[in-house]
């Protein structure tokens, strides 16, 4: 089993191996004295944190790795509206509701209206996006990942030549259309700021469960042992080596100081 997942991609093959992975424990309560001077615990819960520093990496891969820690971005669960998970909801004049006939994850599903329908989300991307989501044709559920690269991934496959043309992002606004006679259902929404790490969308692309409800991240692994999953929120901190990276002298490579704390 992987050691460390964030998001269903590894990243424990990144840490550092001399400063290993810190795991500290933070007690929700009080202990405090009673009357006759005892101590007495009123203990709710107990949540643990982690703390390493990662390898050197190359600067791309290292502001990948520090934007998804951080947890930036918006994801869109449509469980019970059309807002994300940081509040966002679609611009006005939009054509199309969110549905319960039979989501991809979770509760509910985005139903883009037929022939005329229309609906963005002014989700502030720059020049660098990231756009990951789920979209019902031919009778089953397909994984979409497109980034302002020009690159695709279609259930987690590289795949560019993809026909993609109800799908745009401009302005830093990501717009889905639907110019075909009959509604079209997408879920598990996110759009991101940065561009991934070529191996993630092929990990996505086969996930068994939804994207985290960013900023908050989803980790599994064999660093987390009490449960199969930990409910995270991140912060990352780089720092820049002058190091050999595959073979070449990187006066750029980074390593992140990683915090993530249970919620």
């Amino acid at each position: 089993m992987s050691f460390l997942l964030v998001n269903g991609v590894e990243l424990g093959d990144l840490i550092s191996e001399p400063s290993g992975v810190q795991e500290g424990r933070r007690e929700i309560g009080e202990t405090t004295p009673a009357y006759d001077g005892t101590l007495r615990k009123s203990r709710q819960s107990i949540k643990h944190d982690l703390e390493f520093e990662t390898t050197p990496m190359l600067s791309a891969t290292a502001l990948a790795w520090e934007s998804l820690i951080r947890g930036l971005g918006e994801k869109w669960s449509f469980d019970t509206d059309l807002y994300g998970s940081k509040g966002l909801g679609p611009t006005a004049g939009y054509v199309a509701s969110r549905t319960t006939s039979g989501p991809k994850f979770g509760a509910g599903e985005l139903s883009v209206t037929a022939t005329t329908g229309t609906i963005s989300f002014a989700a502030s991307l720059g020049s660098n996006w990231t756009a990951a989501f789920w979209r019902y044709e031919s009778a089953a559920w397909h994984h979409y990942v497109i980034t302002s690269a020009a690159t695709k991934w279609y259930d987690g496959v590289s795949d560019d030549a993809h026909a993609t043309t109800w799908f745009a992002v401009a302005s830093g606004t990501a717009t889905i259309t639907n110019t075909t006679g009959a509604a079209v259902l997408y879920d598990d929404l996110v759009l991101l700021p940065f561009l991934p790490v070529s191996t993630w969308p092929t990990v996505w692309g086969v996930a068994a469960s939804a994207f985290s409800l960013l900023p908050r991240l989803t980790l599994s692994g064999d660093a987390i042992p009490e449960a199969s999953t930990r409910t995270v929120i991140g912060d990352a901190t780089p720092s820049f080596r002058k190091v050999v990276l595959s073979g070449s002298l990187r006066t750029n490579a980074k390593v992140l100081a990683i915090s993530l704390s249970e919620v």
